[in-house]
């Protein structure tokens, strides 16, 4: 019995870690959201923030931690999390591009403040910029807005 006991105990414990939090906002790599945005028909979220914004961090723990707007975004977005001030490379409309270039294109030169969050249909290029801290509830109803405005008509 205690050996059933010992089974069924790690079993649960093993299936508990394979299950995927829903209340966790899935960030990807820019390459990997691109690719999956044109397969599924999604739109992709590009945050832009640095370690040292204030308002960055308050937009990450009251925002992008909020169980509707994470909802939300999994279900109809990609999301990539970018510092413009590490270096990386990344591959944009078939191009290699250093961080500073491809946040620049990503952002259409309208990166002046942090956070900037630019949402983008791979499809149609379409794009829409939000600037600055919005709490959860705007957010939420934001992403309407958004897929409204960029969605492709298919």
């Amino acid at each position: 019995m205690k050996k059933l006991s010992s089974i069924l105990l790690f079993s649960i414990i093993c299936f508990s870690f394979s299950i995927k939090d829903s209340n966790t906002l899935e960030w990807k790599m820019w390459e990997e959201a691109e690719k999956k945005s044109e397969a599924e028909n999604k739109l992709i979220m590009v945050y832009l923030y640095t370690d040292w914004c204030g308002w960055c961090r308050k937009l990450e723990s009251e925002t992008l931690s909020d169980e509707k707007v994470i909802s939300r975004l999994n279900a109809g977005f990609n999301s990539v999390k970018v510092n413009p001030e590490k270096k990386a490379e990344y591959h944009y409309n078939g191009v290699t591009m250093n961080y500073r270039v491809f946040t620049d294109k990503i952002s259409h030169g309208k990166l002046k403040k942090y956070p900037l969050i630019v949402f983008i249909n791979p499809a149609t290029k379409k794009t829409y910029f939000q600037e600055g801290f919005i709490s959860a509830d705007e957010f939420y109803d934001l992403l309407d807005k958004v897929r409204k405005s960029i969605q492709s008509k298919k």
